[in-house]
């Protein structure tokens, strides 16, 4: 495994996990995935408990807690706790934390930074096979695409939403409010996909969608944090950002970036239908235009 978690630019364990998934073995992979499926509060349980709920032996879950760079469980799990301090920050906690950047004398080019870096280990940390396979959900056009957000990711669902629209059918928006969820929900099965947007704070009906839908049949999507979203325990995929930066609010660029290249990918694997696709719905507005 690489370098240890405390010799490089420090991730949140489920970005370390999801970077180095692949160094770990079988049942090391297991306990990892019992500790995503409710993170981090399975991990906050005692050795005994998490190696019950992995179905493995507590010398494992060791063994996995020294791969992530860790002297022991305890240290862990402190860690577990400052990010669980991290993740229920809201814009008023977040203030009140010690500003020095809001004293420097060029402070555009110190959160510029800021975002640069964000960009950079989202890039590190975003698992690739999980990239693809939402690639590989969103180009079966024969699946019905829903997207919704929260209070302030809502404008993220809807920019992916007016792509989407552009390059593929059978794409709808799911509005903020769970009296219009049956729409969507009445003839989902099996070939749908929910794309969920859920950042800190995370939203509880966001999480009530996720467990709706899923019973339903329908493939779930989460782009989240690097804390993880409690719709992380219900997706299929998750699609992990940084969005950390010297501010009251959070960040939207690392996830507008990965929307964004997730729309060029589609529109490269496909142009030929895309571009008749663009094509047909500039002939109709056209037309539209002249009648009226």
């Amino acid at each position: 495994m690489p370098q240890a978690i405390k010799n490089r630019p420090r991730l949140s364990i489920a970005e370390d996990i999801n970077r180095n998934i692949d160094y770990l073995t079988r049942t090391e992979r297991q306990c990892a995935r019992v500790l995503l499926s409710n993170y981090p509060f399975i991990g906050l349980e005692k050795v005994a408990s998490f190696a019950k709920r992995a179905e493995v032996s507590a010398p494992t879950i060791l063994r996995l807690v020294g791969k992530l760079g860790f002297s022991g469980y305890p240290e862990f799990q402190q860690r577990l706790r400052e990010e669980l301090e991290e993740r229920l920050q809201t814009p008023l906690t977040k203030h009140e934390e010690p500003q020095s950047a809001l004293e420097d004398d060029d402070f555009l080019a110190k959160y510029s930074n800021s975002v640069e870096r964000n960009l950079s280990r989202t890039l590190k940390a975003l698992p690739r096979a999980e990239f693809e396979a939402v690639l590989k959900l969103l180009s079966d056009v024969k699946r019905p695409v829903h997207l919704a957000g929260g209070k302030l990711t809502s404008t993220i669902a809807d920019y992916f939403y007016r792509h989407l629209i552009m390059v593929r059918p059978n794409v709808r928006r799911i509005e903020n409010d769970s009296y219009a969820w049956s729409e969507h929900l009445i003839d989902m099965d099996r070939r749908d996909v929910v794309i969920i947007f859920d950042v800190r704070r995370y939203q509880p009906e966001l999480l009530e969608l996720a467990r709706l839908s899923s019973q339903c049949g329908a493939r779930v999507v989460l782009f989240t944090d690097q804390w993880l979203s409690p719709v992380s325990g219900i997706a299929n995929h998750v699609i992990p950002v940084r969005i950390d930066v010297p501010s009251s609010w959070d960040s939207a660029v690392s996830t507008l970036m990965v929307v964004e290249a997730m729309i060029a990918a589609l529109s490269n694997r496909d142009w030929s239908r895309v571009e008749a696709r663009v094509k047909a719905r500039e002939k109709l507005a056209e037309k539209s235009r002249l009648e009226n």
